[in-house]
């Protein structure tokens, strides 16, 4: 369970940092609102596996 969230995690955050290399490109405000639901996603699952598994 704990490596399926870390999984999970790496990978969200992954797609952040890729996200954050087009900040400034043509399409920048549909990247920061994806940015924020990967956001809101990383932490939700943060706060599970802080949780308990």
């Amino acid at each position: 369970m704990v490596a399926r969230s870390l999984e999970r995690a790496f990978f969200y955050s992954l797609a952040l940092f890729s996200n954050y290399s087009l900040w400034f490109g043509p399409r920048a405000g549909v990247y920061s609102f994806v940015g924020e639901i990967l956001h809101i996603q990383l932490g939700s699952v943060r706060a599970g596996s802080l949780g308990g598994n």
